[in-house]
């Protein structure tokens, strides 16, 4: 078995949450931690009995990673990508791939400037919901047009409230609602031949973004955001005799006729951040150079330029 040794750039939320799935693999490593606040860093190092802890960049830099984690505020990840990839070593990122559309083609623009030629993961930990990966296993067979209708709210209050900058606000499609919108890029099939997308305003901060988007595998999708309006994030995809439900995304029903069966509680995730434990299990297949179903920087674009278009072209 061979053994990976990694660093963890950040100690928040989610950098806790991919040290807990690390757990799991036992042929991982976190060998040090970096934050910007070294009694942030020593606190988390001792939490979690991590040997190395630093508050500079360059010398936790020093030390030959296999993987480097990144999980920080989306107005701190370009200058940090900048110095982790020209140490050419392996990259695992918390979405967005960038604070916006601009910053993220810049991003791979400076990765081909570099020549960087490791692997690049995007943290989309939805694509590896229990009920996403039931639900793609029963899709391959079915080769009919799909109908997706998405539903995505977003809440810039509660945003600010929790320490956003306005910045990150801003941008706040980019930071998430990329992860139903980068569902809606997953589940659909072909190139997209026509957007339109339309605002309908109800106060300053209070709208709603309707767009209908058609692919050319014939497959269709109405996306519906609220923002500071109440709504949960729910995918339904129609597809011949065939309805599929992601309401909440962690649980999955199938309705055939009059018949319905739903499948929730996936073992793993009762225990960990719902997504993380499949998804990391995948990296580990690249990482073992073998074909794993994850989300690299080539891809990550796809769904960035997806929320481009459709906050692009509202009328």
């Amino acid at each position: 078995m061979k053994y990976f040794n990694v660093g963890l750039i950040g100690t928040g939320r989610m950098a806790t949450e991919h040290f807990k799935t690390l757990k799991y693999f036992k042929n991982y490593k976190v060998t040090a931690v970096c934050s910007r606040n070294l009694l942030n860093s020593k606190k988390f190092a001792k939490k979690f009995n991590i040997p190395q802890h630093y508050n500079n960049l360059k010398k936790f830099l020093s030390i030959k990673y296999d993987l480097v984690i990144i999980c920080v505020p989306p107005t701190e990840k370009f200058n940090i990508i900048k110095k982790v990839a020209l140490k050419k070593m392996n990259i695992l990122m918390e979405k967005p791939l960038g604070l916006n559309f601009d910053e993220a083609k810049q991003i791979i623009d400076y990765l081909k400037y570099i020549n960087f030629k490791k692997n690049f993961f995007l943290g989309y930990n939805r694509r590896y919901l229990g009920s996403v990966l039931h639900l793609q296993n029963k899709l391959k067979k079915n080769k009919k047009p799909r109908v997706i209708l998405v539903e995505d709210q977003q809440d810039t209050e509660k945003a600010e409230k929790i320490g956003h900058s306005k910045k990150v606000i801003k941008n706040w499609m980019y930071a998430n609602s990329i992860h139903v919108i980068d569902l809606l890029n997953f589940f659909t099939r072909g190139k997209i031949t026509k957007i339109q997308t339309k605002k309908i305003n109800f106060s300053k901060k209070k709208f709603i973004i309707f767009c209908k988007i058609k692919f050319s595998s014939g497959d269709n999708c109405i996306y519906t955001a609220k923002w500071n309006i109440t709504g949960r994030w729910t995918i339904n995809i129609v597809s011949g005799n065939e309805n599929y439900l992601l309401s909440p995304l962690e649980v999955l029903k199938v309705k055939n006729k009059s018949l319905v069966k739903e499948y929730k509680s996936f073992k793993m995730e009762k225990k960990l951040k719902p997504g993380f434990f499949y998804q990391f299990k995948e990296i580990d297949k690249v990482m073992n150079k073998k074909y794993g179903n994850v989300v690299q920087i080539h891809n990550a674009i796809n769904s960035v330029n997806l929320v481009n278009k459709i906050y692009k072209n509202v009328q």
